[in-house]
């Protein structure tokens, strides 16, 4: 497989490069929840996270088995999805009105684009292990 072929390890370079902002941000908030009574959700929640920005990274830097190439692209389409979907139900109003330009929106259209630029990796994982292996 040559380089130009690997759509899926530059989307995971890009989401890792950007993956790494909010690694560094969320890295004390992170900490904290596994220190406040009842922040156990949000805890399990931010620990996904970081584990999926690993996948990203691991994806970057090599071309795992088919199992594993498919784990990392599908758990980071449900961590977003989870996330996205958590955003709308607590602003269910706004959301149908749509929240463009507010303090939300960025959270939200970053979800968003994560989850869709993960299900085009996914896609073309797929096709990359279909090529490389005919059958």
């Amino acid at each position: 497989m040559t380089a130009q072929r690997d759509i899926p390890r530059s989307i995971a370079t890009v989401l890792a490069g950007l993956g790494l902002i909010w690694a560094f941000v969320l890295a004390l908030p992170t900490i904290a929840t596994f220190f406040i009574r009842g922040a156990w959700p949000i805890s399990i929640y931010l620990a996904c996270g970081y584990a999926v920005w690993f996948g990203w990274y691991w994806r970057s830097r090599r071309h795992p088995s088919r199992r594993l190439s498919i784990a990392i692209w599908t758990s980071s389409i449900v961590v977003n999805l989870v996330w996205l979907v958590a955003l709308v139900v607590a602003d269910g109003d706004r959301a149908l009105h749509g929240f463009l330009f507010d303090e939300q929106a960025f959270y939200f259209w970053w979800q968003f684009a994560v989850a869709i630029a993960s299900a085009v990796a996914l896609f073309f994982e797929f096709r990359l292990l279909k090529h490389d292996n005919p059958a």
